[in-house]
């Protein structure tokens, strides 16, 4: 959502002007353990994608959150690429989303 202000001189005439956007969250999902994963949040068709992770327990720092805007579909995917050892197991983290 966009906010604005603008100010005006005597004239009439713009003297400035400011414009922010604003998102809400609408809710989490877990990634349960799972490299991949979707769902469909249809309050985020035609939205700008914001998440947050409020804490990585593990090595991979969170995975990568994608949104279709199209079709409101959020999938994740830890980006794992391991090369010489076994990759540690992943993670259930807990990932706050929502739009603007």
């Amino acid at each position: 959502m966009t906010s604005g202000v603008e100010g005006y001189n005597s004239a009439g005439q713009v003297i400035f002007s400011e414009t922010s956007y604003a998102g809400n969250f609408v809710g989490s999902f877990n990634t349960g353990g799972q490299k991949t994963g979707s769902f469909v949040d249809a309050s985020l068709i035609g939205r700008i994608l914001i998440h947050f992770l409020p804490q990585s327990i593990s090595l991979y720092g969170g995975p990568k959150v994608t949104l279709d805007p199209n079709s409101g579909t959020v999938t994740w995917n830890y980006d794992i690429q391991v090369q010489g050892q076994g990759a540690p197991p992943i993670p259930s983290e807990t990932i706050w989303y929502g739009g603007y």
